[in-house]
Formats: C-alpha cells, sequence, structure tokens
C-alpha cells in the first residue's frame, strides 16, 4: 500500500502495520482491525449495543518504529430512548475502565513496548485520571525516563497485590 504526505510518497508495508497492530491488541485483551482498510483499530469487548475501541487517526506516520501513531478511544452506545445523562455516565464508566489500557497504548507510541507491558501488569485501580495526567504529559513532552520512574512507584506500591 503507498499513501502520499505533504513530501510525496511513503511506503507503508501493510504486513509490519498488521504485526503491531496485533501485537498491540494482545497486549491489551483487544481485538485488531482495519489495517487493510486503512483505519487501524483496536476493538475492545463490550456490550453488544457499544463500540468501543482505539482508532489511530495519525496512521500513516512515516515513522519506522511507531507506524501506528497515537491511539485515541473512542465509545459509540446506540440510541436506546435513555435520558442523555445516562449515556455520558456509561462512556465516563467505560472511559475509567480503560485507563491502564489507554496509558499502555500511549507507552507504546511515545516511549516503548517494555513500558506498555510494565503499565499492563500493573493493579487496574492503581490507574487513575491524575496518573493518567502525570504519565502521559511525561511520555508527550519526552521526558521517558519520569513516565518510568512514575511507573516504577506504582510497581513498589502494588508489589504483592493481585492484578
Amino acid at each position: 500500500m503507498t499513501t502520499h504526505d505533504e513530501k510525496g510518497e511513503v511506503e507503508v508495508f501493510e504486513g509490519e502495520v498488521q504485526q503491531q497492530l496485533n501485537t498491540m491488541a494482545d497486549l491489551v485483551d483487544g481485538k485488531a482491525w482495519g489495517v487493510k482498510y486503512g483505519k487501524p483499530r483496536i476493538y475492545m469487548p463490550s456490550m453488544r449495543d457499544r463500540k468501543v475501541y482505539f482508532a489511530f487517526q495519525d496512521y500513516p506516520t512515516g515513522d519506522d518504529k511507531n507506524l501506528l501513531g497515537g491511539a485515541c478511544l473512542l465509545i459509540r452506545i446506540e440510541d436506546c430512548g435513555q435520558h442523555p445523562n445516562w449515556y455520558k455516565s456509561q462512556k465516563d464508566k467505560i472511559f475509567r475502565r480503560l485507563y491502564r489500557e489507554s496509558l499502555a497504548l500511549q507507552a507504546w507510541s511515545e516511549a516503548s513496548p517494555e513500558l506498555a507491558r510494565r503499565i499492563m501488569t500493573l493493579e487496574r485501580d492503581a490507574i487513575t485520571a491524575s496518573v493518567i495526567d502525570e504519565v502521559g504529559g511525561h511520555l508527550v513532552n519526552g521526558r521517558v525516563d519520569e513516565a518510568e520512574a512514575r511507573i516504577a512507584a506504582l510497581e513498589s506500591e502494588t508489589d504483592g497485590k493481585e492484578v
């Protein structure tokens, strides 16, 4: 598959992208889809009336290492006649349930697969909105050492607890 950017043509090898997407999906217990359509996604398990997935809106990145770019969590709930506040509360619950997976995918994109794996070994409750803000901020700003230090601190806090 060939894509075009502002500098000209960029070759994107579907097999490599699919392999990276499959590996990332396995890490977060999701299902890879859409590389051959140019819309790579990782679908997460959810109820029948909901679509929950990570979309890679920067794809193709042109980067040899990070082929997919950053992941964006999208949640779609079919209209079932509920009050709008109900839909919002359901989306909020899903977001909170997927904090760990969101941070792991960000770590994969910004830092390394190893840091992403370490995040996925943490207790689900250890990853809060403030941890997402702190570690995510470190990753986006290139402060990988600080992000790794914060994850190490969380690992030591949760040692001996069941994941």
